[in-house]
């Protein structure tokens, strides 16, 4: 019983602290994707500290890409950038720029936290429309992915 007791509060005590800051400037991860025995492509995430729009922001940067043999075939080259306030922890700008064989996609989104709206650009299509769409300050992070994920028939 002592045992479980010891156990039971080392782990009550490792995970009673975590990272207020769990990202960091200057940060990089690159994978390299396999299908198998081929080598398929990578992908690159990497942060920076800047300032965007006089307010301290963390730069986010993700790239994918095929690579060898795979690139012949289904040609992918996708960018994500994001820019997320390091006092709120929110994003304010985020761009989707996608290239994946015949598929292209490039989104811009503008966030407005003090009145919980969001612009979303759409920079592909000849004829760009803007949308504000009200968000809940609790659901900010989740509508992005919402809609992104509804298809938009406005041009």
């Amino acid at each position: 019983m002592k045992k479980l007791l010891t156990i039971t509060a080392i782990f009550a005590f490792f995970l009673g602290y975590s990272q207020l800051n769990n990202v960091a400037d200057g940060e990089s991860i690159t994978l390299r994707i396999h299908y198998g025995f081929l080598n398929a492509g990578s992908a690159n995430l990497t942060t920076k500290k800047v300032n965007y729009k006089g307010a301290p922001h963390l730069y986010v940067k993700g790239t994918g890409q095929t690579t060898g043999a795979v690139k012949a075939f289904f040609k992918v080259e996708d960018l994500y950038e994001s820019y997320i306030n390091i006092a709120t922890e929110l994003p304010s700008f985020y761009v989707r720029n996608v290239k994946e064989g015949s598929y292209r996609q490039h989104l811009q989104t503008f966030f407005n936290h003090d009145n919980h709206t969001l612009v979303l650009t759409d920079k592909k299509n000849a004829c760009q429309w803007f949308k504000n769409h009200k968000i809940c300050k609790r659901c900010a992070r989740y509508a992005l992915m919402f809609l992104l994920s509804e298809k938009q028939n406005s041009c």
